[in-house]
Parts: structure tokens; sequence; C-alpha cells
């Protein structure tokens, strides 16, 4: 079980990889703005929230290593498991904050520009006054 779950958090570290790759290639005005209004601590906070799955995983390594089951089953209690667990919900709280940063920036990309004149759909009729 926990090579599975090793390999679910590297999964959601290469996924927070991907997502922090392709923040830094969005380059429209309305992102390079938000970047310098929230650039160090955006960076800040994607960053924690990439190094996160890593140290997870390498907790989860280090209980394989230690968790020492002697055939007592789940209701034993084994500090091993519970760090496992923990992990698992840090990783999970990292990934759901990830998502949602990911998507307020996306959502800076789709949102209407409020500087922009909105345009009237009825047509535009010119009158002319010719003096004859």
């Amino acid at each position: 079980m926990y090579t599975d779950l090793v390999q679910v958090t590297a999964i959601f570290a290469a996924f927070g990889g991907a997502t922090f790759a392709i923040y830094f290639a969005l380059n429209s005005s309305r992102i390079k703005h938000a970047k310098k209004l929230m650039g160090a601590n955006l960076i800040r906070l994607w960053l924690a929230a990439l190094t996160s799955p890593w140290f997870s995983a390498l907790a989860i390594v280090l209980a394989k290593i230690t968790d020492r089951d002697l055939g007592k089953g789940v209701g034993e209690n084994n500090f091993s498991r519970w760090i496992v667990v923990a992990a698992i919900m840090l990783t999970v709280i990292q990934l759901t904050r990830m998502i949602y940063i990911f998507f307020q920036l996306a959502m800076i990309e789709v949102e209407e520009d409020v500087t922009t004149r909105r345009i009237s759909d009825r047509e535009i009729k010119i009158k002319r006054d010719h003096v004859s």
C-alpha cells in the first residue's frame, strides 16, 4: 500500500510542476499585471504547494521503512501509519490549493475586461441635413 501511495503523491507533485510551468508560460497583459501585483507572494504560495507532495512522498517512504507489522492487525498502535495518513491529507490539501490558484489565474484570462467600452447591438443611423 505504501508504494501505491508514493506513486499517487508523486503524480500530484508532477501535476503541480506542470501547472507551475503553465503559469510561467502565460504572458497575456492581464496575467502580466497579476504577476506584478502578486508576484512574490504567489510564487511562495505555489512553491509551498509544490514541495509538500515531495515531503509527503518522503514521509511515506520513511513510514514504509519503519513500519513493523507484527501481525497484530489494524487495531495496533502503529505510529508509521498515522504519519502516512497525515502526509496524504497534506497532499490532498495542497493539491486543492494548487487547483484553486490555477483556476483563479485561468479566470483572469477569461473574465471580461472592464476597461473596454461596451458595444451596443442597435444599429447606428446617421441623419444628414442637406441644405439645398
